[in-house]
């Protein structure tokens, strides 16, 4: 082994100056490109937190829930609409009750008021006689 790096040195030329002869797989007419600069290592990223699996007496769905009786299904479905027609039509009702309470009572005054002056004009032909 020795005998072998000897003749290398032996048969490599002279070296000039402070350059050394380079053995790399680049020819000499091409220059290496330039290795990027390090850069620092990055920060691992934090990892989220799985969700734990449940016991196995939680993993079973739940069973379906049981249907409504016939009583529950009259109050939960026939009896709120039910109260919503009886709400509208009581208010539809006395909304016109009122309108035709207001409207008998300017007939009424229209009609005493014409009784009275029918009155006044009877008495001013009574007096002038």
């Amino acid at each position: 082994m020795q005998f072998m790096s000897r003749m290398l040195l032996l048969r490599a030329p002279p070296l000039r100056g402070m350059a050394l002869r380079t053995y790399s797989s680049v020819p000499p007419t091409q220059t290496p490109t330039p290795t990027p600069p390090m850069t620092p290592p990055s920060r691992p990223q934090p990892v989220p937190p799985q969700p734990q699996p449940l016991p196995s007496h939680q993993a079973a769905p739940p069973p379906p829930p049981p249907p409504k009786s016939k009583h529950a299904l009259l109050y939960s479905d026939i009896f709120p609409p039910m109260f919503r027609v009886l709400a509208y039509s009581t208010a539809t009702y006395f909304a016109l009750h009122l309108a035709w309470t207001y409207l008998r009572n300017e007939e009424e005054a229209r009609a005493q008021d014409a009784e009275i002056t029918e009155l006044r004009e009877a008495i001013r032909t009574a007096r002038s006689v």
